[in-house]
C-alpha cells in the first residue's frame, strides 16, 4: 500500500475545462509579441495551440523542427537537473 492510500483527500467535484477563445488567443498572442518579440509569441503559440509542456518548450531546437512538412519532434525535455531526452509522452510530433 502507497502513502497515498492512507491519506483522506477532499473530494472534488469535476469541472469543465476551458479554452481561450479565438479572439482572445489572438489578442494574447499580439500583446506578447509587441512586449516581448516574435520568440514569445512562438512560444507562446506552441504552449497553446500544440499543447506543448514548459519542459518540452523549453528543450526544443531547431533541428527538431521538419520546415517541409510543417512538424515538430519532441525528443529533449528541460527537467530541474538539465536537458533530458524522452518527453513524458512518447511520440510527441506536432
Amino acid at each position: 500500500m502507497g502513502p497515498r492510500a492512507i491519506l483522506e483527500l477532499p473530494e472534488l467535484d469535476p469541472h469543465a475545462v476551458e479554452f481561450y477563445e479565438h479572439e482572445e488567443a489572438e489578442a494574447l498572442y499580439g500583446a506578447i509579441g509587441r512586449l516581448s518579440g516574435l520568440k514569445w509569441r512562438v512560444y507562446t503559440e506552441l504552449g497553446m495551440d500544440v499543447g506543448l509542456r514548459l519542459g518540452e518548450l523549453s528543450g526544443l531546437h531547431g533541428h527538431r523542427t521538419d520546415w517541409l512538412r510543417s512538424q515538430i519532434t519532441v525528443v529533449d525535455v528541460m527537467t530541474r537537473l538539465g536537458l533530458r531526452q524522452h518527453p513524458k509522452t512518447k511520440n510527441r510530433t506536432g
